[in-house]
């Protein structure tokens, strides 16, 4: 609760009166997909909601927000060989998330991006967890 005051948020994020909502919060950290971290950034903690739930039934932007329900390894192992695994997941779906389409709008949605990564870094997959748009696109 004290981060939905601090952000100026509502405890409910499906009301118009947020006052500051994020449209896309990634929590690149361990557990962060637990507790109320989504509803604090203005992002309903639902899975599987779609753009059309946030602007055709709510009249407000599409939101989501991603982050993790386990404990991530993004470091080093035995202090010397740099794990790569976990840099690949994050980079794979950073760039299939911004990819274009032939004519110029987006190639991929959020949940494409999401599998994609999961496709190149399976060992660092486990855990994700996607709330609010499924279907969020970055120009959208």
């Amino acid at each position: 609760a004290a981060a939905n005051n601090f952000l100026g948020n509502s405890a409910n994020p499906l009301v118009a009166t947020n006052m500051h909502p994020y449209r896309f919060v990634f929590l690149d950290g361990c557990l962060t997909a637990d507790g109320n971290w989504p509803q604090a950034f203005g992002i309903p903690k639902v899975e599987g909601m779609t753009s059309n739930d946030f602007a055709a039934k709510r009249g407000i932007r599409p939101r989501a927000f991603m982050g993790w329900s386990r404990k991530k390894t993004s470091g080093y192992f035995n202090g010397y060989v740099f794990n790569t695994d976990h840099a690949n997941y994050v980079s794979k779906f950073w760039n299939t998330w911004a990819a274009r389409a032939v004519g110029g709008g987006p190639a991929n949605d959020i949940t494409a991006a999401i599998k994609t990564a999961a496709t190149v870094a399976p060992a660092s997959s486990g855990g994700m967890k996607l709330y609010g748009a499924k279907d969020l696109v970055i120009d959208w």
